[in-house]
């Protein structure tokens, strides 16, 4: 009896120690291990980096779009709103500023327009000496000069350089005559209070009367901006009687920022700049 009972017991020991190893190998095949990742295949790792570049480009074009300040989700409630400073600004020292950029802008476009008189002479004294040659199609300049189809050609194209000369050493003339100014545009990043500059055009946000509107207006890209810059203002004194919203308007004029404008909207209460035809005294 103490036999049967031990040989049992050494076979019981023996299924249990199978049963333990069968189990572990079913848990190592089922489950990783913690901690360690399943191997991603080439292909998956090929389609995250598509996702990504995707993402990065969404992002990009995101940040384009919040250069631009919408009112989507807000509305005037109230055309009644709170103007403050407009009879402070812009300063003598604002003016002063710009008249002096006004003159720099204005001197260094004149001495662009010389350089352009004296390439456009150089090109006509060429273009007089071009020879007439069957074998061209069309004027062309090679590196021994002008040649030109025929006769006809060669005048037709000595008429268009006379022009662009005579209109180049008119505006010359008004330049240095002090009858013709470089427009210069708004110049700063952010607006401020008795800015002065040249604004092209806007787009209508909401017409909030005859002359009152808030507009977009945008200052594009140049040597002292990275990126195209647009500000939510408010436009007074400018007609706008026959605008509707989301309409473009055109402006080419010199404007002033005279004043800050509270109003209600959805979202609470909402400050802009308040921008005006503005004369140079």
């Amino acid at each position: 009896m103490k036999k049967l009972n031990g040989t049992s017991a050494s076979k019981r020991v023996a299924w249990l120690r199978v049963a333990s190893v069968f189990v572990a190998i079913n848990i190592a095949v089922a489950e990783p291990s913690i901690g360690e990742p399943p191997a991603t295949q080439p292909n998956e790792i090929a389609a995250l980096r598509n996702r990504i570049a995707e993402l990065e480009a969404e992002m990009a074009s995101l940040r384009q779009l919040t250069s631009r300040l919408v009112l989507e989700n807000e509305s005037i409630h109230s055309r009644s709103g709170t103007f403050s400073a407009s009879a402070k600004f812009p300063t003598p020292e604002q003016i002063e500023l710009y008249k002096n950029e006004v003159q720099r802008e204005t001197e260094n476009a004149a001495a662009k327009l010389e350089g352009r008189e004296a390439t456009l002479a150089k090109e006509l004294r060429g273009l007089h000496l071009g020879r007439i040659d069957l074998e061209v199609v069309s004027p062309v300049h090679r590196d021994d000069g002008w040649h030109f189809p025929n006769e006809s050609s060669k005048l037709a194209k000595i008429k268009e350089a006379e022009q662009w000369r005579d209109n180049s050493s008119l505006l010359l003339k008004n330049y240095k005559a002090g009858t013709y100014k470089e427009s210069v545009r708004f110049r700063a990043e952010q607006l401020e209070l008795g800015m002065i500059g040249h604004l092209y055009d806007a787009d209508i946000e909401q017409v909030q009367g005859d002359l009152d509107a808030l507009v977009i207006i945008t200052f594009p890209k140049d040597r002292l901006r990275e990126s195209a810059k647009s500000h939510l203002v408010w436009l007074r004194g400018v007609d706008v009687s026959t605008k509707v919203d989301k309409q473009k308007i055109v402006l080419n004029r010199l404007f002033a920022v005279t004043a800050k404008k509270s109003f209600e909207t959805k979202a609470g209460t909402r400050t802009v700049f308040v921008v005006e035809p503005y004369d140079l005294p």
